[in-house]
Parts: C-alpha cells; sequence; structure tokens
C-alpha cells in the first residue's frame, strides 16, 4: 500500500509568503497519480501545531507494515536553531516552524525514520529554507547521516529511503508564480517531473528537477541524498 503525510503549517504573521494551499493540492493530484491511496493532509493553524505534527507522523509510521510505500511532504517555513545534542559541525539544527512556532527538527525526523519497518520504501520531501543536511549523508565529512546515528528499520534490515531537500543548509527556498498561481519552486518542478514520468530512476528525476529549479532561481541548490537512488521514488 502507498501511504503519504503532507504538512504544510500556515505562515504567522509577520511572515508574508503565499499561503501553501497550491502545495498542497499539487502534492495530493501528483501522488494520487503515482498510485497512492492514503493520503493525509494537514494543512490548518489547528492540525500543524508542533504536538499534531508529531501525532501525524507517529501515525503514519506506526501505520506501515512489509511491503508498503510510504511519503512524507513537508513544507512551509523553515529556521535553524542551535545545535543541542552536538552532532551538526555547523552548530544548527534545521527544523521546520509549525503553525504555533514549535520546532520539528531534523533530529526528531531521524526518530520517525527510525520507526519505518523493515521491508518498506520511503521518500522523505523537506521544501523550506535551510533544509539541506536534513539527513547528511551526501556530506558525511560535515557530519554523521541519519542512518548512523538512529537504527533505520526497526533494528534489523534498513528500510530504504530518499530524501529530497529544497536547498543547502545555508541557502533559501524560493516561491514563484506558475500560470498566474503561487508554488514553492521545488515543489513545482518536482511535480511537474514526476508528472510528466512514470518508471524512471530518482537519480534522473532528480537531476531534471535541480536543472529546473536552479534555472529558476539563483542561490537554491536541491539536493537528494539517502540510499536506493537507482529506484523509482514515489
Amino acid at each position: 500500500m502507498k501511504k503519504a503525510f503532507i504538512l504544510a503549517p500556515p505562515y504567522q504573521p509577520p511572515n508574508t509568503l503565499p499561503p501553501h494551499d497550491n502545495n498542497v493540492a499539487l502534492w495530493h493530484a501528483t501522488l494520487l497519480a503515482r498510485g497512492f491511496t492514503s493520503i493525509v493532509a494537514a494543512s490548518t493553524p489547528e492540525a500543524t501545531t508542533l504536538a499534531a505534527a508529531r501525532s501525524g507522523l507517529q501515525t503514519l509510521m506506526s501505520s506501515l507494515i512489509k511491503g508498503d510505500r510510504w511519503t512524507i511532504i513537508r513544507t512551509g517555513h523553515g529556521y535553524r536553531q542551535p545545535d543541542q545534542n552536538g552532532d551538526e559541525l555547523d552548530g544548527y539544527d534545521e527544523c521546520l516552524a509549525c503553525s504555533d512556532l514549535g520546532m520539528l527538527t531534523d533530529d526528531e525526523m531521524a526518530t520517525y525514520l527510525a520507526m519505518a519497518p523493515a521491508g518498506t520504501v520511503g521518500d522523505l520531501v523537506d521544501d523550506f529554507c535551510y533544509s539541506g543536511t536534513a539527513d547528511r549523508a551526501y556530506m558525511p565529512s560535515r557530519s554523521r547521516p541519519i542512518r548512523d546515528r538512529v537504527i533505520v528499520g526497526s533494528g534489523t534490515k534498513p528500510a530504504y529511503y530518499r530524501y529530497w531537500q529544497a536547498c543547502e543548509d545555508h541557502e533559501l527556498s524560493c516561491w514563484g508564480y506558475f500560470d498566474g498561481a503561487a508554488y514553492s519552486v521545488l515543489t513545482k518542478c518536482l511535480c511537474d517531473t514526476l508528472t510528466a514520468t512514470q518508471f524512471v530512476p530518482a537519480t534522473t528525476i532528480f537531476q531534471i528537477t535541480k536543472d529546473r529549479v536552479m534555472g529558476l532561481v539563483a542561490g537554491q541548490t536541491p539536493v537528494l541524498s539517502g540510499p536506493n537512488q537507482d529506484a523509482v521514488p514515489f
């Protein structure tokens, strides 16, 4: 079974970026087209507090069984906060701001990834500022990757996952208007690429998406990390 959780906390004043309704709708349509049968979207202030986000992630991961495909989409406002456990060489944890301004850190996301049972395959998308190095597998010299910090796959065989990030950990994730509607650039480019392709490896989809993003935005460098990148994603 294919299951997804879309987490899109609305921006809080004084932030004035567009609402995430278009991102959520586009991801919902894209995942449906790729065969997802269970898609839960959290985008209201009440559904995207830190407590509610944790509950939604816990519910998704605890529902998985061997053979499932799963996806977590996080789109919103990214922050950096001082590293709490010494695993960040730059001294900052990357995090998504929830609607109550609680911070969902990359370290906490690692604990949810660790819940994925062996024999499942997942894709995680972080479409917000400073999202790079959420996984760190692509820069092992800077910090330990998630799979070295936690036991992935319920302590047995690692679950396979790919981590798609909007930008490097020092960059901003940008928005744009496409046919008069506002989308974050990574979401629009990645969903368009997924819609135009079927049985194509993640590495190919990522390269097409990266070229499109960097052709539209100077200074935003998408990142793909994690194992199993030669397989078809989502």
